[in-house]
């Protein structure tokens, strides 16, 4: 199969002379009911459309650039046929169309240090500062050659020093010959004893005196620290102005006897046709209440009709039964990192022939698990093949489909942990 692009250069000049030709009456009825601008109309139409298929899918790409103010889901399309196919959102990536400006930023942090030691006080610096100011922002971080420690006050200490002397006083206990300063230290008591006696007796032959000196001397030390240290990095100025919104679609080629009614593909009734949005009976019809006059014939019709009926209810509970009518829709809920609770996020198509879907993350931003539930006719369908699931154009996982009952629903747990296993598997392995 071949590969259909086109693109869309310029809006059509009579679609902008539509919108631009608002009349008084319109006008009323716009300051009642908000409406679309004429920019934001324009906007709509996209700058790129290609339509290719991409490992065996047929894959719709729009390419949008809106103002930064613009609700992205106002972009987004509801299931659609184009070219003999039916499209339903798959994925939208959004990027910045405008480029940041950049530059080399530095600031000083100070804070208090328990002593003069750096090493005791690298641990009070914070990793990574964050930089605000004038729309530009950035994380800084610290330049250690320029950490430095710094005395911030001091305090008066004394201390007091003191000696012993003994001096001789000869014959005499005198304290008078005692002096009052050794060294520069004043005198603060004494004590006078005999140095001996005479002859054995209690008469001291002469005297000896202790005396205790002491002086006080004061000195600053250091009570407290300040630690500063330079933060240095890139800071960005963003000035965006647009955003590019990138929005996938995947197409299911329309079959013989299919039809898309309400932006949904559904299989239409025998003797019914889809005119004009509406599915409407185009078969043969017939009066059965005019045509029989005779009572057993009108008994006997109903008789057959009721029996026809049942028949046709038992083959569809059979057909259920057995998994001949079946959704091809995979419904995918989001768990809540906070509550754990699930909730519906997005309803993905899936091709028996090639079994894969995408993730749409922008519908829940936060969540990192996700329950995927198909009915046990599809899951029957698909027994023995492996799903490929894709987020942000990667693989996060492959699923091998195995029910255990065809008649229960089917239900698989993903995790966003990318697998890196090269390209998408399109088809059962």
């Amino acid at each position: 199969m071949g590969t259909i692009r086109s693109r869309v250069a310029a809006v059509p000049l009579a679609a902008l002379m539509l919108l631009s030709a608002v009349t008084p009456a319109a006008a009323a009825s716009a300051a009642q009911t908000p409406q679309p601008t004429i920019s934001e109309a324009s906007y709509r139409i996209p700058t790129e459309s290609t339509q290719a298929i991409v490992n065996g899918e047929m894959v719709l790409v729009e390419v949008y650039e809106v103002p930064t103010s613009m609700d992205p889901n106002t972009l987004i399309k509801d299931g659609f046929e184009l070219r003999g196919y039916f499209f339903e959102l798959n994925s939208i990536i959004k990027e910045d169309c405008d480029a940041a400006q950049e530059k080399d930023v530095s600031m000083e942090y100070t804070t208090s240090a328990s002593s003069g030691e750096l090493s005791e006080n690298l641990g009070k610096l914070p990793e990574t500062m964050e930089y605000n100011e004038d729309g530009w922002h950035g994380t800084l971080y610290p330049v250690l050659s320029s950490v430095n420690i710094s005395v911030a006050d001091r305090a008066t200490r004394s201390k007091t020093n003191t000696t012993t002397q003994t001096f001789n006083l000869g014959e005499f206990n005198d304290p008078s010959a005692i002096p009052a300063t050794y060294n520069g230290m004043n005198r603060v008591s004494y004590e006078i004893n005999p140095s001996g006696y005479i002859d054995g007796s209690s008469i001291p032959s002469g005297y000896t005196a202790t005396a205790t000196y002491s002086s006080k001397s004061y000195y600053t030390v250091a009570t407290a620290w300040t630690m500063t240290a330079t933060y240095s990095g890139t800071a960005i100025y963003d000035d965006l102005t647009k955003f590019r919104y990138t929005i996938t679609y995947k197409g299911d080629e329309i079959q013989e006897g299919e039809a898309v009614l309400n932006n949904e593909l559904i299989t239409v009734p025998k003797g019914y046709e889809v005119i004009g949005g509406e599915l409407v009976k185009t078969g043969w019809s017939f009066d059965f209440g005019g045509f029989f006059s005779n009572a057993g014939i009108v008994i006997l019709v109903v008789a057959l009709l009721a029996l026809l009926a049942a028949g046709i209810v038992f083959g569809i509970l059979t057909g259920i039964r057995r998994g001949i009518f079946y959704s091809r829709k995979i419904v995918i809920e989001a768990q809540d990192d906070v509550s754990g609770e699930y909730e519906k996020m997005q309803k993905v198509r899936v091709n028996p022939k090639a079994p894969a879907f995408t993730l749409d993350t922008l519908r829940a931003p936060s969540a990192r698990h996700f329950r995927c539930e198909m009915s046990g006719g599809l899951a029957n369908k698909l027994r023995g093949k492996i799903i490929n699931v894709s987020a942000d154009g990667r693989v996060v996982t492959k699923h091998r489909v195995e029910p255990l009952n065809p008649k229960e629903k089917y239900i698989f747990a993903v995790d966003l942990e990318i697998v890196d296993s090269g390209p998408m598997d399109t088809f059962a392995l």
